[in-house]
């Protein structure tokens, strides 16, 4: 039997769908992962379940020299970095520099900030001696790994892919319902913060309610310290919070996707639900559209903090017949299979084994 390499990954914060990553990584290869993370966010409080060859450690409980022997007792076979927040992971990834694949993840975008511009002069001469590669969710954030000093070569895409099988297997079961009937109801799915703009959605919404009255509806699911302000209409309802698992009710209800963030990073719930088979609705600062929103073929793009835009957008997706909606909503789940935890875990593998 082939000895099980050791893949260490030093979190900030994962979120559920890299559970369904390290489980595939772990099931289609001889890999035991181990993985460093902080405790949840409590707007997101996933429950990580028991997986066979995938060990979590509480990063608070390893703190300065106590992390540097974990690691070592660990002898790690690769280490990922997410990010370079974390000081203690940095220079714990450092000490194996040249002696095993060390990854650095990220997926900050190149806006060009001073900041941004210093990095690009020092990071080239300190961060490709650490990490021998660099992996990014997709193509808006490869600008920035060049400009970081990493190679084409040592850059890969794909670092983040959402719960395939999960939303696959809710796409299956309620697809035949929608296409029969598709259900003319508006989704928001994440945390209800400022910065996913959430209340320009909430106002665009009821303008065009109060103007053009119709029978669709917004279902918003979520929680976050916006809930206080959450309006009180009878075509907006708060679902709250809800475990990915838990979905399935919901989607067989709900139809098409939006999320009018002004700052993302990336967002995953996009490519979960354009597995789900679902037209989508982005601002254009959610860089996951990249990948799973070809605009007017399977949704729309608005502008993001313009309640105005957004009304722009309801209003195409109200005008289309259900023929129209679920033609969209198949072509955003052909795009979703360009991710996929398989894809993910392949990446982890080639890792290992220096490919």
């Amino acid at each position: 039997m082939q000895k099980k390499k050791k893949a260490l990954f030093l979190y900030l914060e994962p979120a559920g769908y890299v559970e369904a990553c390290l489980k595939k990584t772990v099931q289609m290869f001889p890999v035991e992962a181990h993985v460093v993370r902080y405790p949840l966010d409590p707007n997101a409080p996933f429950k990580f379940e028991e997986i066979e060859n995938v060990t979590y450690y509480d990063r608070t409980k390893y703190e300065g020299y106590k992390l540097d022997e974990m690691v070592a007792a660990l002898q790690p076979d690769f280490i990922f970095c997410n990010g370079w927040i974390d000081k203690g992971y940095v220079n714990t990834t450092k000490k194996y520099a040249g002696k095993i694949p060390t990854i650095l993840s990220f997926d900050n975008l190149w806006e060009g900030k001073l900041k941004q511009h210093i990095a690009s002069v020092t990071a080239p001469f300190i961060l490709p001696k650490i990490f021998s590669h660099c992996w990014v969710p997709g193509k808006p954030q490869v600008v920035y790994a060049k400009k970081l000093g990493f190679s084409d070569d040592k850059i890969k895409t794909g670092m983040y892919s959402a719960n395939f099988e999960l939303f696959d297997s809710m796409f299956k079961n309620t697809w035949p319902a929608k296409e029969k009937k598709f259900p003319r109801r508006f989704v928001f799915v994440g945390r209800y913060i400022e910065i996913k703009g959430i209340r320009e959605l909430w106002q665009a919404f009821i303008n065009v309610q109060t103007t053009t009255p119709n029978e669709w509806e917004l279902w918003c699911i979520g929680k976050g310290p916006l809930d206080d302000e959450f309006p009180v209409h009878d075509k907006i309802k708060n679902i709250g919070f809800v475990q990915p698992k838990e979905f399935e009710s919901y989607v067989e209800q709900t139809g098409v996707f939006m999320l009018p963030t002004y700052d993302e990073h990336w967002g995953v719930v996009v490519h979960e639900f354009a597995i789900a088979g679902y037209p989508l609705v982005l601002s254009t600062k959610a860089p996951a559209g990249t990948a799973f929103l070809q605009e007017g073929v399977n949704g729309f793009y608005h502008n993001p903090k313009d309640v105005k835009s957004i009304e722009d957008v309801l209003k195409k997706i109200m005008q289309l017949s259900d023929t129209e909606l679920v033609k969209m909503g198949l072509h955003s789940h052909e795009l979703s299979k360009c991710m996929t935890p398989d894809t993910w875990a392949t990446t982890v593998w080639k890792f290992l084994n220096n490919e």
